[in-house]
């Protein structure tokens, strides 16, 4: 693609218009991430499937995933604690979070069965159409989303040293 192309320029304002900039003050020995969507969309109730109300409005769901966040970072995954300390736990709490979240879609993709028929041969058209039907009503019941998950995480020093 050109740079100047019109392509090229509706790329630009589609990523412009889905991008926000925010703004905290930090102090000394505070720890700052950064996920990708892999990870926070997986810290979402919905995606997780952490809440039982038939339906959370946006800025509900907003909330209860800042709140979710929290109670993983002072509690841990099994909510026995400890809290985190370090910008290296963090990094390890949020991926383990995710990874145990979505083991059961994994394992759902995983079965040797969606591929190929008892005796091991190959799947009719229909059988992958209707195996495939199947595959995605399990994966709906379950929770989490399968994404790329990356975790960045940093400890703010002193700025006088």
């Amino acid at each position: 693609l050109s740079v100047n192309s019109p392509v090229s320029r509706q790329l630009k304002l589609t990523s412009a218009i889905n991008s926000h900039c925010s703004m905290t003050e930090v102090e000394p020995g505070d720890i700052i991430f950064l996920t990708s969507d892999g990870v926070s969309d997986n810290l979402d109730p919905v995606v997780g499937k952490f809440t039982g109300l038939p339906t959370v409005e946006a800025h509900q769901r907003h909330k209860l995933t800042l709140l979710r966040t929290e109670d993983l970072l002072r509690n841990g995954v099994s909510g026995d604690g400890p809290a985190v300390s370090t910008a290296q736990d963090v990094v390890m709490l949020l991926m383990d979070f995710v990874t145990r979240l979505t083991a059961a879609k994994r394992r759902i993709l995983e079965d040797v069965e969606l591929y190929q028929e008892a005796g091991g041969g190959p799947l009719s058209k229909g059988e992958q159409r209707a195996r495939r039907k199947d595959v995605c009503a399990k994966l709906a019941m379950v929770p989490g989303k399968l994404d790329h998950a990356t975790v960045v995480a940093y400890t703010v020093g002193n700025s006088h040293t």
